[in-house]
């Protein structure tokens, strides 16, 4: 049992949502489940073993260790997403029920006999209450889980420093948290995306890893240009591919190899904070995640583009369509698509921007010097920084290339838009009058050959 076999059960919750609905469940599997499995749950992974306290009174870690992490963020974490999301198979069960009814139904009275649903998975009638239940459930679930974080935590959200007065401590300790400005940022963030699901809910893997995300983004290609194909091969083959094989390992023991002339309690997880806020492969976790998720807005457009023509072919006679294909690009589509490809090139400009500003020029020494509270002009030395260097350049080298890519496509749907309108408009010619009343009323332009066709006789009169 894993998170992958909980993506499966609520993915066949997304047919019977509202369109709030389908978005709410792509915010959960991206930026709630993706961001907690691939970069969140390994900042706490060391949490205990490098909270460093001023004491070696036996027990004293322990105890205080446990006073301020009486449950660790990334477990309250999964357990809220597997509260908050299995509400939403009650949808699935009630329409199951529904559906079993009908099938007992039929078999008791024969298919000619009318059925007790025109449509088993409309929202009306018990089925209605199910899904606005499931709904308010989930809302107190979110609420109920961002209170017990600004509850536990005290809403300081990780401070460098704690200081503990529990026994057996002999005196008031000082503690230093490992990698506090980084576990700051992902649990705002976290609890951000918490808050934002108020606006959806509202209104309507082996493990789970980048092969989710790769899955659920291959359906982008067949909407794409070639710019965008390309694009899309680039990431996750000379992105992800050699982020999850390579470059993520280079990171691995990244703290515990920091090594600082100094063993003054505090003082490496201190400096280590101060010259890593976020560690590299955190940071791109985060940039992939982010730049790949503006093109599920062409994707989610489809959707609601097949769902409407499938509404319209319902209420209408066979064959009819309100679109000759609902993955041409072309009218709103077209803005969508337009609007993904500036979001994914702001992305990546703003990511590449936070790396130079974090980390000067993109730089890695081979030693820092510290200044920082507990420390006094203290040398550390940074682990593998020749291989960390060269792993940085290619990931910005590939980050410039995507921005190309993107800047390319950008400019080349434009010039196809210009074209194709400059083509639409050369064939239509000024109307001209037949003399009739029918062809006078019409509003239309016409061509000439639609001229021929109306009035024969005068067309063979005119010069």
């Amino acid at each position: 049992m894993n998170w992958a076999f909980l993506q499966g059960l609520v993915s066949g919750v997304n047919k019977y949502s509202t369109a709030f609905g389908r978005i709410w469940l792509s915010v959960v599997f991206i930026f709630r489940l993706l961001v907690l499995l691939v970069a969140a749950e390994k900042v706490w992974g060391d949490e205990q073993k490098e909270f460093d306290c001023n004491t070696r009174e036996p027990g004293c870690h322990n105890v205080c260790y446990d006073h301020f992490f009486p449950i660790s963020p990334s477990r309250l974490w999964a357990l809220q997403l597997i509260f908050v999301t299995c509400p939403s198979l009650l949808v699935v069960l009630h329409v199951a029920y529904r559906d079993d009814r009908e099938r007992k139904h039929q078999q008791k009275y024969g298919e000619d006999c009318p059925h007790l649903y025109t449509d088993t998975s409309k929202k009306q009638g018990g089925l209605w209450w199910t899904y606005l239940f499931s709904l308010i459930f989930k809302m107190a679930v979110d609420a109920m889980f961002i209170f017990l974080v600004f509850y536990i935590y005290e809403a300081t959200f990780f401070p460098l420093l704690v200081r503990c007065q529990e026994a057996p401590c002999p005196q008031v300790t000082d503690c230093y948290i490992s990698r506090s400005t980084e576990k700051r940022i992902f649990t705002i963030f976290l609890v951000v995306v918490s808050l934002t699901h108020y606006l959806t809910e509202d209104k309507s893997c082996a493990d789970m890893d980048w092969k989710t995300l790769e899955s659920l983004l291959s359906g982008v290609n067949k909407y794409s240009t070639a710019f965008g194909r390309v694009w899309l091969t680039l990431v996750f083959v000379f992105r992800v591919m050699v982020f999850v094989v390579a470059a993520e390992r280079v990171w691995v023991d990244d703290q515990k190899e920091f090594d600082c002339d100094t063993k003054r309690p505090g003082c490496p997880n201190a400096c280590y904070n101060y010259f890593f806020p976020i560690v590299h492969t955190r940071l791109w976790a985060l940039q992939l995640i982010f730049v790949t998720c503006p093109s599920f807005l062409v994707v989610m457009h489809v959707w609601y583009r097949e769902d409407r023509e499938r509404k319209y072919q319902l209420t209408h006679h066979d064959g009819a369509k309100l679109y000759d294909n609902p993955g041409q690009k072309h009218g709103g589509l077209w803005w969508t698509y337009l609007i993904s490809l500036f979001v994914k090139t702001g992305v990546e400009v703003g990511f590449l921007y936070l790396l130079h500003m974090i980390y000067n020029n993109f730089d890695m020494p081979r030693s820092v010097v510290c200044d920082v509270e507990p420390c006094r002009q203290v040398t550390c030395y940074i682990a593998r920084p020749t291989e960390k260097r060269v792993f940085t350049y290619f990931m910005v080298g590939a980050s410039a290339i995507c921005i190309v890519l993107n800047v390319t496509e950008i400019f080349y749907l434009i010039a196809m838009r210009i074209l194709h309108l400059t083509q639409k408009g050369s064939l239509v010619t000024k109307r001209r009058g037949c003399g009739e009343s029918a062809c006078d009323e019409c509003n239309m332009p016409m061509n000439t050959i639609d001229y021929k066709l109306a009035c024969p006789e005068k067309a063979e009169k005119q010069p």
